[in-house]
């Protein structure tokens, strides 16, 4: 994982980016022992890594939450409670709408994944796409898929033990001017986040 710097974010900004990321690393960082009441946040997921996996992400700081039917979704705020917005369209049409209303760019040295939108898909939500027979009654008014935008998200590398932390900013309507100042907010928001991670997890343990 490597460092971005002012100069990127003016890079990038240049480029036509919309959604730039502070990074904080970490290395020799440890795993929490345990995600017990790592987070007092009401929306949060957490994606470890498996057997041959390297790394684990966390989010528990989403910018929104998408809750979406069949026909349409509804946009939330990070605690997935007020409406922001209604989108009409199909499953993958309002998620490729949402993916593609920001450009980011890729963060060089670091895994594919770095943000956007983590979530879980209903097993109904094939029906969109594809004809089944309909034997079975829906009884619950469940979203076929719920889905949260990353703004802090926690990567933690079991290779090189080492803790990465990427915080998304939304850059459109702020003047080049005002770059540095919005860069180093973020930066505090990395630190911030560093902090709640020392502290939410309990005694560390390394891997």
């Amino acid at each position: 994982m490597q460092p971005v710097t002012h100069e990127d974010w003016k890079r990038w900004r240049h480029e036509g980016c919309t959604r730039l990321p502070a990074v904080l690393i970490y290395p020799g960082e440890s795993l929490p022992c345990s995600w017990e009441g790592f987070t007092d946040s009401p929306v949060s997921a957490l994606l470890e890594s498996a057997q041959i996996g390297r790394f684990t992400y966390l989010c528990d700081r989403p910018d929104r939450v998408v809750f979406g039917w069949a026909d349409g979704a509804e946009i939330c705020s990070s605690d997935g409670v007020t409406r922001l917005e209604a989108r009409v369209g199909q499953p993958l049409e309002v998620l490729m709408e949402l993916m593609t209303e920001a450009k980011a760019p890729a963060l060089p040295g670091w895994p594919a994944m770095t943000g956007g939108l983590i979530g879980a898909l209903g097993y109904d939500l094939v029906r969109t796409w594809e004809r089944l027979p309909q034997r079975a009654v829906r009884d619950l008014p469940l979203p076929l898929y719920a889905m949260i935008e990353t703004r802090e998200l926690f990567v933690y590398d079991h290779g090189q033990q080492c803790l990465g932390i990427v915080v998304w900013n939304d850059v459109r309507g702020i003047s080049a001017g005002d770059l540095g100042e919005c860069y180093d907010a973020a930066a505090r928001a990395g630190l911030a986040a560093h902090a709640r991670w020392r502290a939410g997890g309990g005694r560390p343990w390394r891997v």
